[in-house]
C-alpha cells in the first residue's frame, strides 16, 4: 500500500468505535491504517508506540501541524533526507553513533541542498523560464496553509448581485426565460409561485415557439368556392394541353399490347351485366381468365433479363423472429385470394379487407412517428403531418384514404390527402368516393387539388413533412393507364422525388412503389420513386417483384427495423386451402399478437 509520507508528524487525536480516545503523532499512515508515537491514551496511559488499524476507527482529528520534518533525527527512519545525511557521514569516516555529529551533517546537507536550489530558480528566473519540475516540495510543505475563508470574505456575492440587479434595466418579461411559459401573453412582471412556475412552464420536450398549432391548417377547406371550382386553387392539368402519348416500348416489359387491369376489368363488368342463372359457368369463365393471366405473367417474366427462371425463382423472406421462411407472391394470387374471400366466405374487400388493413397500418405508422410519448393531447408542439398521394379508381387509393381517416381522426396527426384526378372529377364521376372523402374531411383531414395548392399550403403550416404514403398505383395497374392524367402523375412524382432528396422525410408506397411493374419489378412509366423506405402489403403477403427492386428500397432503418411490412388484412387462413398455388401460405405464422410484422429483403 502506499505510504502517506505527508502526514507523518501530524498531532491526531483518534476515536476508536469502542469510545477509546487516544492522541499521538503519526509516523506512518497507510491505507490499513495508522502507526502513532508518543502516545497517550484517555485512561492516563501511554506508549511509545501504538497501530491502529482503519477497520478500529471511527473518527479522527488533527491537533497539530509538522512544523520541520527534518528537525526530528529521534525518528530519522521516516525522512529520507536524514537518512542521506547520516550515510554521508559515514563516507567521511565521522563518528556514526554520535547524535550531535549526526544532526550537524545533516543540517549542513539541507542547508547545502537548498542553497543549490535557491540558486537553480534563480538561473531559471534569470533565464525567463520557469523551471516547475524543480520546484521545492518541502519548502511548499512547510510554508502556511491557504486561507480560503479570507479569500472567500473579499469577494461579496450578494452586494456585487444587488448591483448588477440595480444597474439592469431590461424589463424580466423581455427575457428569454420569460418566454417559456405556456401563458406568455398574460404574465406580469411579478414572479409567481414556485409551483404555479413549474405548472406554467414548457417541458424540455415542448415547442417554446408561441402559438405553433396556430396556422393555417384549421383554414383548410374542400368546400367550393363556386360551381366551377373545387377551392380557391386552379387545377393545374387545365392547363397543360399537351398529353403525351407513352408509347415506348422499352416501359412494357410484361404487358406490352395488353393490359392486365383491362381485361380483369372487362371480366368483372361482364358478369356485372349479364345476370343469368349459369353462375357456375362464369365463375368457370373468370377462373379461366386469371389462370391464363397468371400464366402469361410467369412466363414473360422467366425470359426477362433480370430476372432468373421461374423454375429456380420462388424467392422468400426470413422471419426474424422465428427464421421461418415467408413466401412472396405474384399479383394474380393477390387477386385469387380476395376473390375467394369474398366469394366463398362472404367478406367483402371494401368493409372487411381494406378497413382491417388501413387500422393495422395506422398503428403501426402512428408507431413511426413517436408512439404515446409523441401523440398526446397536452403536446403543444404541431401535429406531425403526412401526405397521402391517392388514386381515384384503384385498391391502394381506396386502402389509402380508409387508413388517412384512421390517422386523422384521433386528432393527433395532420393528413393531406391529394388525388391523381381533380376533386371536381370526383364529384361528378365517382360518387362513392366522394362520400369517403366528406368522412375524411370531418374526421379532420384535408385535401388539396394538385401539387401547386399542396406547395401552397405547405409554406403555411408550421409543421413539416414527415411522411408521405404513395397510394398512386398499387399492384393491380399501373399508371400508363391513366391516359387523361398522366401529367399530373408526373408533377407528384416529381414533386416526392424532390421533397425526399432534400429534406429529411420518409416514404412508404403500399405494394409497390409507383412507376413500377408490379410483376417485374422493372420501371414501365417516363418517372418513377427514386426511393422508398418501406413497403406495406396491403394483402399480407409481399410481392416477388419486390425482390428485383432492392436497389430502390432503402435499408437504412436507425431502428433495426424491416423494409417490408407485412399487415394484417382479414383474409381467413382457410382461403389458402382452395386452391394448389395458394397452399404455401396456408401454414405460416405471421400475426398472434400485433397486426403486422416487420421483414428486410
Amino acid at each position: 500500500m502506499t505510504h502517506q509520507s505527508q502526514f507523518v508528524g501530524f498531532g491526531v487525536q483518534v476515536e476508536l468505535k469502542d469510545g477509546k480516545l487516544i492522541q499521538g503523532k503519526i509516523g506512518k499512515a497507510t491505507s490499513k491504517g495508522l502507526t502513532l508515537y508518543d502516545v497517550k491514551f484517555s485512561d492516563g496511559g501511554t506508549s511509545q508506540a501504538f497501530k491502529v488499524r482503519s477497520s478500529r476507527l471511527k473518527d479522527l482529528k488533527v491537533l497539530s501541524v509538522a512544523q520541520n520534518t527534518h528537525g526530528n533525527n529521534k525518528h530519522s527512519r521516516n525522512n529520507n533526507n536524514n537518512n542521506n545525511s547520516a550515510n554521508n557521514a559515514k563516507e567521511n569516516n565521522k563518528i556514526s553513533n554520535s547524535t550531535n555529529h549526526s544532526r550537524t551533517v545533516s543540517s549542513t546537507s539541507i542547508n547545502s541542498g537548498n542553497n543549490r536550489q535557491k540558486n537553480n530558480r534563480n538561473n531559471n528566473n534569470n533565464t525567463g523560464k520557469d523551471d516547475w519540475q524543480n520546484d521545492d516540495v518541502e519548502k511548499i510543505k512547510e510554508g502556511a496553509d491557504f486561507d480560503f475563508q479570507s479569500n472567500l470574505e473579499m469577494f461579496n456575492k450578494k452586494d456585487i448581485f444587488a448591483q448588477l440587479k440595480q444597474q439592469d434595466e431590461i424589463d424580466p418579461s423581455d427575457r428569454l426565460v420569460s418566454h417559456n411559459r405556456k401563458n406568455n401573453d398574460n404574465r406580469t412582471d411579478k414572479i409567481s409561485s414556485s409551483s404555479s412556475n413549474k405548472n406554467n412552464n414548457y417541458e424540455i420536450d415542448e415547442m417554446v415557439i408561441p402559438d405553433a398549432k396556430n396556422d393555417t391548417w384549421n383554414q383548410i377547406t374542400h368546400k367550393k368556392q363556386d360551381e366551377n371550382a373545387y377551392d380557391d386553387f386552379e387545377d393545374s392539368d387545365d392547363d397543360d394541353d399537351d398529353d403525351e402519348e407513352f408509347e415506348d416500348a422499352n416501359y412494357f416489359p410484361i404487358t406490352k399490347s395488353i393490359n392486365i387491369t383491362h381485361l380483369l376489368h372487362s371480366a368483372v363488368n361482364s358478369s356485372n351485366e349479364d345476370v343469368s342463372d349459369d353462375k357456375k359457368d362464369k365463375k368457370t369463365d373468370n377462373g379461366e381468365l386469371l389462370s391464363k393471366l397468371e400464366q402469361m405473367i410467369l412466363g414473360q417474366t422467366s425470359n426477362s433479363a433480370r430476372t432468373k427462371s421461374v423454375s429456380n425463382f420462388n424467392p422468400t423472406l426470413t422471419n426474424p423472429k422465428n427464421k421461418k421462411q415467408i413466401p412472396m407472391a405474384t399479383p394474380v394470387q393477390l387477386l385469387e385470394m380476395e376473390r375467394l374471400t369474398e366469394e366463398t366466405f362472404h367478406i367483402s374487400r371494401n368493409d372487411c379487407i381494406d378497413n382491417n388493413f388501413a387500422l393495422n397500418s395506422s398503428y403501426y405508422i402512428r408507431q413511426k412517428l413517436g408512439g404515446e410519448s409523441r401523440l398526446t393531447v397536452g403536446n403543444s408542439n404541431p401535429e406531425p403531418l403526412v401526405v397521402v398521394l391517392a388514386s381515384d379508381s384503384n385498391r391502394s387509393g381506396s386502402k389509402a384514404l380508409t387508413l388517412a381517416r384512421y390517422l386523422c381522426q384521433t386528432q393527433q396527426i395532420r393528413v393531406l390527402v391529394v388525388f391523381t384526378c381533380s376533386m371536381k372529377e370526383i364529384e361528378e364521376n365517382n360518387k362513392p368516393l366522394k362520400a369517403n372523402i366528406d368522412v375524411f374531411t370531418k374526421c379532420g383531414g384535408k385535401v388539396a387539388n394538385d401539387t401547386k395548392q399542396l406547395k401552397s399550403i405547405l409554406s403555411t403550416l408550421n409543421s413539416p413533412i414527415e411522411l408521405i404514403i404513395d397510394a398512386m398505383q398499387g399492384f393491380d395497374c399501373s399508371l400508363i393507364d391513366f391516359d387523361s392524367n398522366q401529367n399530373k402523375i408526373i408533377n407528384m412524382i416529381n414533386w416526392c422525388n424532390e421533397t425526399i432528396e432534400h429534406n429529411n422525410v420518409k416514404i412508404c408506397s403500399i405494394d409497390v412503389p409507383s412507376g413500377y411493374d408490379s410483376g417485374s419489378g422493372l420501371q414501365n412509366f417516363d418517372v418513377a420513386m427514386h426511393r422508398v423506405d418501406y413497403i406495406l402489403c396491403s394483402y399480407t403477403w409481399p410481392l416477388i417483384s419486390l425482390s428485383n427492386m432492392k436497389s430502390i428500397i432503402s435499408h437504412n432503418n436507425h431502428n433495426n427495423d424491416g423494409n417490408v411490412i407485412l399487415i394484417d388484412c382479414g383474409i381467413p387462413k382457410n382461403v389458402y386451402l382452395e386452391r394448389n398455388s395458394l397452399r404455401k401460405f396456408h401454414g405460416v405464422d405471421t400475426f398472434t399478437t400485433n397486426g403486422h410484422l416487420s421483414l428486410s429483403l
